[in-house]
Parts: structure tokens; C-alpha cells; sequence
């Protein structure tokens, strides 16, 4: 009877510290969703921060076109299209001899 006694007090330990955590993992629960919804809320906040500096931001403009002479000097037609266009030409950042592409511009 005696054992019997000695072996009751471990197991009621055991039996409160098991109760202990799963009070304390029904409170991380809680929290994982709690921590879930807030970071949902901060993408959303980032995405629209980022949506408006982007796009309703005003761009910067091409600098008015001068005609130098020393610049864009064309001693061969370039063998693709037109001859004029550079393989990587871009209308808006990238001005022809005869200055910048009508309409290229927004």
C-alpha cells in the first residue's frame, strides 16, 4: 500500500503538468491566428504602399532633345529593321538622330 502511495504522487505531478501545457497550447493557438490575421493586414498595407508609389507616382521625363553633333552619329545603317534603331532601342528613354519618337511619350 505503501508503493501504491509513493507512485500516486509522481503520476499527479505528471497529470498537472500535462494539464499545464495544454492550457498553454491552447493559448498558442489563439495566438498563431491572431499572428496570421496581422500579418495578412501588414502584405495588404505593404501591397497598397507599394501600388501607389510605383504607379501613381509621377515617372521622370526624357530631357529635351539637342542635336549635338558629336552625339548619335550613324557611320553604318545597324543590319536589323530599319538601320536606325540600336538592338535594344527604347522610344521613351532612347532618342533617333532626328530626335525623340512622336508619341513615344506618355
Amino acid at each position: 500500500m505503501r508503493n501504491a502511495r509513493q507512485m500516486n504522487g509522481p503520476m499527479r505531478r505528471a497529470m498537472s503538468t500535462f494539464e499545464e501545457q495544454v492550457a498553454e497550447s491552447k493559448q498558442h493557438a489563439e495566438t498563431i491566428g491572431t499572428f496570421r490575421n496581422v500579418s495578412y493586414l501588414g502584405m495588404v498595407a505593404c501591397v497598397i504602399i507599394a501600388y501607389k508609389s510605383f504607379f501613381l507616382a509621377e515617372h521622370e521625363h526624357a530631357p529635351e532633345f539637342k542635336p549635338w553633333s558629336h552625339m548619335r552619329k550613324r557611320a553604318t545603317k545597324f543590319p536589323w529593321g530599319d538601320g536606325d534603331h540600336s538592338l535594344f532601342h527604347n522610344p521613351e528613354a532612347n532618342a533617333l538622330p532626328s530626335g525623340y519618337e512622336e508619341g513615344a511619350h506618355h
